[in-house]
């Protein structure tokens, strides 16, 4: 039997530092660009949010990076927030941006992992929060935001 030369969390930790929807070269292109580049979209985002009633107090976000296009204020509107994303940088990152906001993470590949069916992933995680809406942000094969209410 072969032995591991890392332990398999570190080995994760490598691949989602990276990858290429996160990782330091996305969080580099991130920080350098946000400010002009996605300016326009972050502001119809955040418009659209904060006109947005809505009447949960969860919020899971799944793959938000290091949240450059969110808001303080829409992340306010929340008690709870719960935030699945494989990358080590962006809950560095996500916490700098936003210190008094506080948050439950989890490097967890539950949606990310190539062997995990996602669906059941994602029914898994509404049994866990079954009033809480789900944000899906920066996952590749979904487009880059998408607003789910299961």
């Amino acid at each position: 039997m072969q032995q591991q030369i890392f332990p398999q969390s570190f080995a994760n930790k490598i691949r989602g530092s990276l990858s290429a929807s996160g990782g330091i070269s996305y969080h580099y292109l991130a920080w350098k660009y946000h400010c002009r580049l996605w300016a326009t979209f972050t502001r119809q985002l955040n418009e659209s949010l904060g006109n947005w009633r809505h009447f949960s107090k969860d919020l899971i976000l799944i793959g938000p990076s290091g949240g450059y296009s969110l808001s303080s204020s829409f992340l306010a509107s929340f008690e709870n927030i719960y935030i699945y994303d494989p990358d080590p940088i962006a809950h560095w990152i996500f916490k700098k941006r936003f210190p008094k906001t506080s948050v439950h993470w989890s490097e967890t590949p539950v949606l990310f992992h190539p062997t995990v069916d996602s669906h059941k992933g994602l029914w898994f995680l509404k049994t866990q929060h079954p009033n809480a809406l789900f944000f899906f942000g920066n996952v590749p094969e979904w487009g880059r935001f998408v607003l789910f209410i299961l």
